[in-house]
């Protein structure tokens, strides 16, 4: 969607980011939440760069994605993905997912598409991102704006979500920040320059 944009413009942006300080997973008042989730991804380790495929660039498809270390308190579980770096005030959403089976999971590339997809997402329903629509927004950074980080936030909850569809970043956060046990997070970049 930005990729048209030149790349003067992506440097004439580069000092404005969200920042960190602002993923839900860093929230101030979700510090009693233990970080025991180890979030993985068999595309990415943590730190790395999102190949190109999960990106606008690409395929567009949603990375596979595993959590593992769900207490048994656990009753659903809550996928969250945050750009930090966008040149906005806040993070931009790239999926809101609540719903899937309070337990260690795997799921496959492409298991947060809104539709069509043929690959499963037991139990999961999809929230709107950034851009108003359900499902996965692949990372598109504007280009020269640097590398970009993106934010993949699991969260162990006490009890299943009744979110009404097309539920928002907000609406989950406010659950997240009532009924996380555990929490994780798995931590990647993409960058056009």
């Amino acid at each position: 969607m930005v990729a048209w944009l030149p790349s003067w413009f992506g440097r004439l942006l580069r000092r404005i980011r969200a920042g960190a300080e602002k993923a839900l997973y860093v929230d101030p008042s979700l510090p009693a939440v233990p970080a025991t989730l180890v979030v993985e991804s068999a595309a990415f380790a943590h730190g790395g760069s999102i190949p190109k495929a999960h990106t606008a660039d690409g395929e567009r498809t949603s990375p596979p994605l595993s959590w593992r270390g769900v207490p048994g308190s656990a009753r659903s579980v809550v996928v969250l993905v945050e750009d930090v770096d966008s040149p906005t005030g806040q993070p931009f959403v790239h999926l809101v997912a609540w719903g899937g089976a309070g337990v260690d999971a795997s799921l496959p590339a492409g298991a947060f598409a809104a539709k069509g997809s043929e690959t499963a997402r037991p139990g999961f329903k999809l929230g709107v991102n950034g851009l108003h629509r359900l499902g996965y927004t692949p990372p598109d950074p504007p280009p020269g704006h640097g590398p970009h980080v993106y934010v993949f936030q699991v969260y162990a909850l006490d009890r299943a979500l009744a979110l009404g569809d097309r539920a928002s970043r907000r609406e989950l956060a406010n659950a997240v920040r009532r009924h996380a046990v555990a929490k994780g997070e798995l931590r990647a970049s993409y960058e056009r320059v």
